[in-house]
């Protein structure tokens, strides 16, 4: 259950709800991600709308 909200939190870019998927673990590697999710959130998009609206093609890596 987790996993496949995360997975539709993540297209979605509803970092709150990931962060709330994993508020009360304290694991090293969870605290990193969400420091992660944090410092970046800015730069994640919905890319749920963006494809449903053909906007742009998204990927990443250098191009």
């Amino acid at each position: 259950m987790i996993k496949s909200n995360l997975d539709a939190f993540a297209l979605q870019g509803r970092i709150e709800l990931i962060q709330a998927l994993f508020n009360n673990c304290r694991r090293k590697l969870v605290l990193k991600f969400i420091a992660y999710l944090e410092k970046h959130h800015t730069r994640i998009i919905n890319y749920s709308y963006y494809q449903a609206e053909q906007l742009c093609s998204i990927g990443s890596g250098s191009v």
